[in-house]
């Protein structure tokens, strides 16, 4: 009897030292994590140089191209103008000029960029259209105009 004993009280303590082990290793992986967390919170992920990523300013103007119509089209009805717009972060909004007049502003477009124009409540004969693109930073482009001849 005295050996089944010494088994059982054995296997208790095994058991309790695995329970141990198990405590200590959750523990210490808590606190692994949050060291990571707090170093990460404070200095960022790990490779990001924020001094060179701050310091550095956008200068690149957004780019541009009115793929349609083309210069001097005569067009009618209701009538696509359409863009591609790049920039190298991100193309806030385009404004669209009829005639010198801002006539509509996009937020947060997408490339292709395209504008339905109802050339219907234009006077027929020629006008001249245009786009500036700007990116998060401010920078402009200024589109070439592009003119048209409107035929109702």
């Amino acid at each position: 009897m005295p050996e089944k004993t010494t088994q059982t009280l054995t296997q208790q303590k095994v058991k309790t030292t695995t329970k141990i082990n198990l405590v200590i290793g959750m523990i210490s992986a808590f606190f692994i994590g949050l060291a990571m967390f707090c170093n990460a919170f404070l200095y960022g992920p790990v490779g990001w140089n924020y001094s060179t990523f701050a310091s550095t300013p956008d200068t690149i103007p957004p780019t541009a191209l009115i793929t349609s119509p083309v210069n001097y089209q005569t067009i009618s009805g209701l009538f696509d103008i359409t863009a591609t717009l790049e920039d190298n972060t991100h193309v806030k909004k385009v404004e669209f000029y009829l005639d010198g007049k801002i006539r509509y502003t996009e937020h947060q477009p997408k490339s292709p960029w395209i504008f339905y124009w109802n050339t219907t409540k234009a006077t027929n004969g020629n006008h001249v259209f245009m786009i500036k693109v700007y990116d998060n930073a401010g920078n402009e482009t200024i589109v070439n105009p592009v003119a048209v001849t409107v035929n109702n």
